[in-house]
């Protein structure tokens, strides 16, 4: 919905401001806990990663 609904209703002018700022902030908060949460997976993977070899 977030992906093609929102920015096509933008281009349509068939939406309220109070929607789009709902919808952009809904955005932002799942892309900063994703984020978060990738950082985090990326951080315990490095701790029990180990290679050998040369």
């Amino acid at each position: 919905m977030y992906t093609s609904y929102i920015p096509t209703m933008l281009l349509l002018e068939k939406t309220s401001f109070d929607l789009i700022l709902k919808n952009l902030f809904i955005s932002v908060v799942w892309l900063t806990t994703l984020c978060l949460f990738s950082v985090m997976l990326w951080k315990r993977g490095m701790k029990r990663y180990s290679a050998y070899g040369g």
